[in-house]
């Protein structure tokens, strides 16, 4: 689904925008729409929105802490204070702002880093959200993944990312940083590497460099893997049926059902 905002601080969505039976995203709230909003974030089930006056909505799917503002967040709403925010995200199942300098992360912090390194605080420029991590641009040009996981593949920064980078943006699983010089870097689990490198190489001309300097495969199990089969085998059993594993992504709802 899509989520947008025109100039008089109206918000419309569009797609499929229906989460559960009782979800639906295209259901904006009341006081969303009395609101003039400046800025909207789709997330995989939510969407978190900002007015004129820096206070923030969300609506969707909230069972997992989507709505959940930090504490620092929810005592301005309190007061009617500005914090001054520049930037909303939303990703799978959580969210992000930055204010002059400061980075706010909430929601399912089962799936995801939401967790922050306190020597980054006041000194973050912009962020950029995957399905269950995030990396940062500082305000001197680093490159930095400011969370606390250790086992994904956004933390293992490339070479030359400590200073010079200009901009970030991020994937379901990738992540990449623009360089002053106009290089591309890219890392994470970029699992159509090859295929990405040629359009974006087409697409930046000879303008720059694209260099894709880290991947990881995915995750895989067989379907014939004793653990699936134990699995499958006993399901035919107490079902009577002949049913076959499959795979799917990002199936927090089990849509294949």
């Amino acid at each position: 689904y899509g989520v947008g905002v025109d100039t008089d601080g109206n918000v419309y969505t569009w797609g499929y925008t229906k989460i559960t039976e009782t979800i639906d995203l295209k259901n904006i709230p009341e006081e969303v729409q009395n609101a003039k909003i400046v800025n909207v974030a789709a997330g995989y089930d939510h969407i978190v929105a900002l007015d004129e006056n820096g206070a923030i909505y969300v609506w969707g799917n909230r069972r997992l802490g989507q709505d959940m503002l930090p504490d620092k967040l929810q005592m301005a709403a309190a007061y009617g204070k500005n914090l001054g925010i520049k930037q909303i995200e939303a990703s799978n199942q959580f969210s992000a702002v930055t204010e002059d300098g400061e980075l706010f992360l909430w929601g399912n912090g089962n799936q995801a880093d939401i967790k922050i390194k306190k020597e980054y605080q006041g000194n973050i420029e912009k962020v950029a959200l995957t399905a269950r991590a995030y990396i940062a641009l500082t305000k001197d040009g680093a490159a930095v993944y400011a969370g606390f996981q250790k086992d994904n593949a956004l933390v293992r920064i490339p070479d030359g990312l400590d200073s010079g980078v200009v901009d970030i943006a991020a994937s379901s699983n990738a992540v990449a940083a623009v360089k002053e010089d106009g290089t591309v870097v890219v890392w994470g689990t970029c699992t159509n590497g090859e295929k990405l490198t040629a359009q974006v190489t087409a697409a930046l001309g000879e303008g720059a460099k694209l260099e894709d300097v880290d991947a990881a495969e995915p995750f895989y199990i067989a379907a014939d893997s004793p653990a699936i089969r134990a699995c499958i085998d006993t399901y035919n059993e107490v079902t009577g049926e002949n049913a076959t594993p499959f795979t799917m992504g990002g199936g927090t709802y089990a849509r294949h059902f």
